[in-house]
C-alpha cells in the first residue's frame, strides 16, 4: 500500500524559477506561497537577464472573466449566412501562438497573477492552456512559458480551492522566504541599508505574515519582502539620503509592516545613530573608528551600510578601501567576511578586464584571500 506525504518542499522564489527556466516551457508550473513575498516581481526579474530577455505578459486571474482566457465566440458566415461560430482570442494568446507576427515570436511568460483568486469557471477556463498550450484553436509555440502564482487558501488572501482537474495539469512548487537570498537583492537593489542590517540581526522578521494569521490579528500591516521594500522607498522619500529617525521613521514603518516589527525596527535604526559612515571609512580606512563588540546594532549597521556604499557603481573603485577597513585585527571575522563577499563579487564580476586584472594583484586583495578564503570557498566551514 502507498502512502502520500503531507509534507511540501519549500524552496526560495529565485531557486524556484531557476528550477523552471532549466526543466524548459514544456509544461505549465504553478508557484505557491504566502503575500508578498516576490512570486511576481521575480518571476519577472529571472527572465528579463540581459541577453535573455523574454516578452511577459501578465494575467490577473482574480479580474478575469472565463472569456477573456478562453475567448470570445463570434459568428462565422457561409455566403453571407451565419453557419458556425468562431472564437476570438485574448490579444497575448495570438502573441504567444506560432501564427503570432514576427515581432512577438521571440521567447515569452504568460504569468496568471493570483490564479486561485479567479472564480471557478475562471480557472476552469484555464484547463486547456494549461494542459495543452492552446487558446481556442490557437497552439501556442514551443518557447512559451506558462507560469502561474498563488496564495494558499489557509492565507485567508481571497484564494479559492484549485480544481484537482487544473492542479493535475501542472507542476507545483512551494515557496518560502530565504532571509540569505533576500539581503543579497536587496543590497543589489538599493534596499535602505539599515533594512538589511536589521534583518541580518532579525533574520525572523523578515516576513512575519504566518505570525499575524495564526493570532487571527485585526492589524492589516504586517512585515514580509514587499513591505520592507516599501518602507525603504519612504525612507528614501522622506529623505532622499535615507537619514530619518525619530517620529516620522517610526510612523512610516508603523504603517508598512506593523506595530510590532516597526516599533522593533525604528528603535534599532535610532540607535544606529553612531554608526561609521561609508564615506568616512572609505576616506581613512586605516583609522575610521570601528564600533565596540558590545554595539551589535551599530556593528551590523556601519558593515551594512558600507556593503550598500561600495555596490553603486560609482563607487565600486572603493572596494579595496573597504578591504582595508575590515583586515583590521579588531574586527570580527563574521562582520568582515560580509565585505569581503562583496569586494569579491564587485572585483571579479562588475569591474572591466583592467580593473580585474588591478584586482588581482592588489595587496588587500591578497590579504582578503589568506584570512577569508576558507570561508569564501566554503561558507559552512
Amino acid at each position: 500500500m502507498s502512502s502520500v506525504g503531507t509534507e511540501v518542499c519549500e524552496q526560495g522564489v529565485t531557486e524556484i524559477l531557476n528550477i523552471i527556466r532549466r526543466l524548459g516551457p514544456k509544461f505549465a508550473s504553478m508557484i505557491w506561497g504566502s503575500p508578498g513575498i516576490g512570486k511576481t516581481d521575480a518571476t519577472k526579474e529571472a527572465f528579463s537577464k540581459p541577453g535573455d530577455e523574454h516578452e511577459i505578459v501578465l494575467v490577473l486571474a482574480g479580474c478575469s472573466e472565463p472569456t477573456d482566457i478562453s475567448g470570445v465566440p463570434f459568428e462565422y458566415k457561409y455566403k453571407d449566412e451565419p453557419v458556425a461560430t468562431q472564437i476570438l482570442v485574448p490579444i497575448w494568446a495570438w502573441h504567444a501562438s506560432v501564427d503570432a507576427p514576427p515581432e512577438h515570436q521571440g521567447p515569452m511568460v504568460i504569468f496568471f497573477d493570483d490564479i486561485v483568486t479567479g472564480h471557478e469557471q475562471t480557472q476552469a477556463a484555464c484547463f486547456k492552456v494549461f494542459g495543452e498550450k492552446k487558446v481556442g484553436n490557437l497552439q501556442l509555440r514551443d518557447n512559451v512559458f506558462i507560469i502561474a502564482a498563488g496564495n494558499r487558501v489557509e492565507d485567508k488572501s481571497a484564494a479559492f480551492e484549485m480544481p484537482m482537474a487544473l492542479a493535475n495539469r501542472m507542476k507545483h512548487y512551494y515557496a518560502k522566504c530565504d532571509v540569505s537570498s533576500w539581503i543579497e537583492w536587496g543590497i543589489e537593489h538599493n534596499i535602505h541599508p539599515l533594512i538589511t542590517a536589521y534583518i541580518r540581526s532579525q533574520g525572523n522578521h523578515l516576513n512575519t505574515f504566518e505570525e499575524v494569521v495564526k493570532v487571527s490579528s485585526a492589524e492589516k500591516a504586517f512585515a514580509t519582502p514587499r513591505t520592507w521594500q516599501m518602507l525603504s522607498e519612504s525612507m528614501f522619500t522622506l529623505d532622499p539620503t535615507g537619514n530619518i529617525g525619530g517620529d516620522w521613521l517610526y510612523k512610516a514603518a508603523v504603517g508598512c509592516i506593523g506595530s510590532g516589527v516597526g516599533i522593533a525596527f525604528s528603535t534599532f535604526a535610532n540607535s544606529t545613530a553612531t554608526l561609521v559612515r561609508p564615506d568616512e571609512i572609505c576616506k581613512n580606512p586605516n583609522k575610521a573608528r570601528i564600533p565596540d563588540k558590545t554595539e551589535v546594532d551599530v556593528l551590523y549597521a556601519t558593515i551594512t551600510s558600507l556593503e550598500y556604499h561600495i555596490n553603486q557603481p560609482e563607487n565600486y573603485h572603493l572596494w579595496a578601501k573597504a578591504l582595508q577597513y575590515v583586515l583590521r585585527p579588531e574586527l570580527e571575522t563574521e562582520f568582515g567576511l560580509l565585505i569581503a563577499k562583496m569586494a569579491t563579487q564587485i572585483a571579479l564580476s562588475k569591474l572591466d578586464e583592467k580593473g580585474r586584472i588591478a584586482a588581482a594583484q592588489n595587496t588587500y586583495f591578497k590579504k582578503m584571500y589568506r584570512k577569508y578564503g576558507t570561508y569564501l570557498a566554503n561558507p559552512d566551514a
